[in-house]
């Protein structure tokens, strides 16, 4: 009985360890259910510059500890929900005075970009783990809302488990049109932000 209560699960997809691929290290979790450690966690997004005056701009990052999450590990599994207020974004570039953020800030957050106002929220369905023989071994499949659009994604991800809380981190590579945004231009596209935008996720679990 001790054993049943400590059960572990396996990052695989319910089909034992014969299907793990050649080279991938399976990640054992205490299954249960976990509720994500806000005050630890961080959603960021980094926005490159482009055109032909792109040098004399700025890449933009804007990132977020406001977040809410559960998840569920069973064998086999990791279902969740993370959610993150999109007002709560915050641009963060280095090279920016506080009055240059917020101006930064309040075009993205306008109709013609995130539209907070319409969109609220930030949604990030977690739908299960899948093991792969390429680094870093590990794919999340799920689904990601941001600016009304949702799309199934599947995401090469860190997995690590340290005194009982879960660290599951990385970063992936979206178009801002896919999700129907616009890229922005100025200066008559001399100075643009590219398409193609890095999301970073670095979260940490609890269970609850």
């Amino acid at each position: 009985m001790q054993g049943l209560r400590h059960s572990v699960f396996l990052l695989a997809l319910a089909v034992g360890l014969g299907s793990v691929p050649a080279g991938a290290q399976a990640v054992s979790i205490p299954a249960g259910s976990y509720q994500l450690l806000a005050s630890r966690s961080q959603l960021g997004i980094l926005l490159r510059k482009a055109g032909w005056l792109g040098a004399f701009a700025d890449n933009h990052v804007v990132h977020t500890g406001v977040m809410r999450g559960s998840a569920t590990g069973e064998a086999g599994s990791w279902h969740g929900i993370v959610t993150a207020p999109t007002a709560e974004l915050q641009v963060v570039d280095p090279n920016r005075s506080t009055q240059q953020r917020h101006e930064i800030w309040v075009t993205m957050e306008g109709p013609d970009q995130l539209d907070a106002e319409q969109f609220p929220e930030i949604v990030w369905r977690l739908n299960g783990l899948e093991l792969t023989a390429a680094a870093p071994g590990v794919l999340l499949h799920g689904t990601f809302s941001i600016h009304g659009v949702t799309r199934t994604v599947a995401w090469p991800t860190h997995v690590a488990v340290e005194n009982g809380v879960v660290h599951v981190w990385g970063s992936a590579q979206l178009l801002l049109t896919d999700y129907g945004i616009q890229p922005i231009h100025r200066a008559l596209g001399a100075i643009k932000v590219k398409n193609q935008f890095e999301l970073r996720w670095d979260t940490y679990w609890q269970r609850s």
